[in-house]
């Protein structure tokens, strides 16, 4: 495992791994010669390691070993009676071991380093100490061979239980263990993507699991392949105090090759070896880069054609020309407003192209013309705009969207939208009462402005007035004429009057005809009834759609007026002249809307009714049990403050009642009866 640190980075590396799993719920020794004991408890197994706090303790173990005592099963506090293991020093067991295997090696090397570093100063053993903690922590087997981590079968005990750690030299450290299976934590969410078109750069919150996992490792496999690790060491995030703390872990894939997707996941490293949970995958697709360079050569005029020739090449000569689409745009800006005018698709290899496309104008255009070139995967690259332009000899496009306002004094607004050319020098507007007849031009210089103020005499028997406008460039070019438009003036006159032919009572109702405005400007018309009491709108319509109307909705008063109002699209009205006719039929309608309702918490039935459009001067209740006859009630005289609402008080269960109610208008006739209403109590 290769490490490359600057001291900044040891520095805080040596304070990382400590500090890190003192402050996590480890109980240790106050002793200031104490040191860490953590545990991992897996079904089977338990995994005690002990954290060295310096180079000199590293040294100490790798010298001398270390005891570890197991509390007797039925005591934790037992460490005579319990189970005792001791390692054999590292560098006594150098003869038996064969160094040719790579680990075992390293261990070798790890203690060299630490001899040397011991006859260095602090910083030189600060580097050996962050090299050795890495080593030996980010691989299970490296804490077994350096002497830092045991393995025994799980005490059966169900609670917990204590381990004495003993090293020479240090205070022994007592560490109880719950005798649970240690929770393998999650990985943090992998995300992914394309740095420069040619880099896969994928970032974890590796900070999220801090105490969790010490390193990850990254897989990494190539388009439906089989997934391999990419780091031959595992990934450790390393921070200085300069960086942001909320700075994501990142790993920068660079050799990749073009049309290729790669898909990541990682898993982290505990700091007892053990592999972690996978991540979640992405997919990362290095796109095919375009690489090329291209060059308008030149462009030249043929009547309306423009031909544009196109060259390119490529921009590194060891990889290949990936262009198969053209894209060509204009503009009359130097930097915006770019259209698309033509697309093509090219052959590979193919480096000369010629554009033809057509102007707008023979003469007078002035444009920029730019090329794309994409890849299959629309990686792009695109020339240098290229300045085109003819002498103007060509008149300006007309004006569009020609609009006029009038209000009622007179005063016009006209408004239109701008031709597309850049050259215009001004417009000019002209006016005239008839179509046929000869304009007459209003203007009296050239101006830019898109809006023309005029003013129209409204005491004339014309009220059409027909305009159009002209625009002018540089050289007095004229454009075609805009589109004519029609301004009326304000219409200040009502409509004719409509008037009621007839007027006649049919039964209870009033059946009656009438004569429509006569105007064709005539938008809406209303029917409005006028009683005592009130007036409503009882139809509307639109021109000639009615002339005939039944009104059964009245209420009966001593004369009820009828008129019919017209307005039309300018909304100036008239209106006909009234209508009246007594109506006495000697009763009353019906009341509407009643309702009984049993409400058996109040023990009582409640009757409701609509308060009709008559004063009333008071109500008649009516009731019937069963097969029974109907008897008067309830007689409530002071209509007025009645809330249209009786309850009946005097009902017994389990029977069934019907109830009428009339009411006595203040005028002294009856209404007519409705439909009894029925309910069960």
């Amino acid at each position: 495992m290769t490490v490359q640190l600057s001291i900044r980075r040891m520095l805080r590396f040596i304070v990382f791994i400590t500090g890190l799993i003192c402050i996590s719920n480890f109980a240790v020794s106050q002793n200031n010669n104490a040191f860490p004991v953590v545990s991992h408890l897996t079904k089977d197994s338990a995994f005690i390691k002990w954290i060295p706090k310096d180079i000199q303790m590293f040294n100490v173990v790798l010298e001398n070993g270390a005891r570890v005592t197991i509390s007797a099963e039925n005591n934790r506090n037992d460490f005579e009676n319990g189970f005792k293991i001791d390692l054999e020093p590292v560098v006594k067991k150098w003869e038996k071991w064969d160094l040719s295997n790579e680990k075992l090696d390293r261990i070798h090397e790890i203690q060299f380093g630490i001899q040397s570093a011991l006859a260095h100063d602090k910083t030189a053993q600060d580097y050996a100490f962050t090299i050795a903690s890495l080593e030996a922590s980010l691989s299970f087997e490296m804490n077994l061979l350096s002497d830092l981590m045991i393995a025994i079968p799980r005490p059966k005990s169900t609670g917990s239980f204590a381990v004495k750690v003993e090293i020479k030299g240090y205070e022994p450290v007592i560490q109880i263990i719950e005798n649970k299976t240690s929770k393998i934590g999650e990985v943090p969410k992998l995300i992914g993507k394309v740095d420069r078109k040619k880099i896969a750069t994928i970032s974890w919150n590796a900070d999220s699991v801090v105490t969790e996992y010490l390193g990850f490792q990254i897989e990494r496999k190539i388009d439906n392949g089989k997934f391999e690790k990419i780091l031959t060491s595992p990934f450790v995030n390393f921070k200085t105090n300069a960086e942001k703390p909320d700075r994501l872990a990142s790993y920068r894939d660079e050799k990749l090759e073009q049309g290729k997707t790669y898909t990541y996941k990682i898993y982290g490293i505990n700091y007892f070896g053990f592999k972690g949970k996978y991540s979640n995958e992405v997919k990362i697709y290095l796109p095919k880069l375009v690489n090329a360079t291209v060059n308008i050569d030149t462009v030249e005029s043929k009547g309306y054609e423009r031909e544009i020739s196109v060259s390119l090449m490529k921009e590194i000569d060891s990889l290949p020309l990936l262009v198969n689409r053209l894209v060509l745009m204009r503009s009359d800006s130097l930097l915006i407003n770019y259209n698309v005018v033509e697309q093509r698709m090219i052959k590979p290899n193919e480096t000369k192209i010629l554009f033809k496309t057509t102007s707008l104008l023979p003469s007078g255009d002035r444009n920029y013309f730019k090329v794309f070139a994409f890849s299959p995967d629309n990686d792009t690259a695109y020339s240098t705009p290229y300045y085109y332009f003819t002498l103007d000899q060509e008149p300006p496009k007309a004006v569009s969207n020609l609009k006029g306002l009038i209000d009622s004094l007179g005063h016009v607004t006209l408004s239109w939208t701008k031709p597309k050319d850049n050259d215009l020098q001004g417009y000019r507007v002209y006016r005239a009462n008839l179509k046929t007849e000869e304009f007459v031009e209003k203007t009296t210089s050239l101006k830019l402005e898109t809006i023309y103020l005029d003013t129209l005499n409204l005491n004339t028997l014309n009220n059409d007035i027909y305009y159009f406008v002209v625009s002018v460039d540089q050289n007095y070019n004229n454009s075609p004429n805009s589109d004519t438009i029609l301004v009326i003036k304000p219409d200040t006159i009502p409509p004719s009057e409509p008037f009621i032919i007839s007027l006649r009572k049919v039964d209870v109702k009033i059946d009656m005809e009438w004569q429509n405005s006569t105007s064709k400007d005539v938008e809406k018309s209303y029917l409005l009834r006028k009683t005592d009491l009130q007036t409503d709108t009882i139809l509307s319509w639109k021109k000639d759609e009615y002339s005939h109307f039944i009104d059964s909705t009245f209420a009966f008063s001593k004369d009820i007026n009828y008129s019919i109002l017209s307005v039309d699209q300018s909304k100036n009205q008239t209106s006909s002249k009234s209508r009246s006719l007594f109506i006495e039929p000697g009763f009353r309608p019906a009341l509407q809307q009643v309702k009984a309702v049993a409400d058996r918490s109040n023990k009582n039935i409640v009757i409701s009714w609509l308060k009709p459009q008559t004063e009333v001067f008071q109500y008649f209740i009516y009731r019937k049990k069963g097969d029974g006859n109907f008897h008067l009630i309830e007689t409530i005289s002071n209509a007025s403050l009645s809330n249209c609402n009786f309850q009946d008080k005097t009902v017994s269960i389990s029977n069934d009642y019907e109830y009428l109610i009339q009411y006595q208008s203040q005028d002294g006739f009856r209404s007519l009866k409705h439909e009894p209403v029925k309910v069960r109590y």
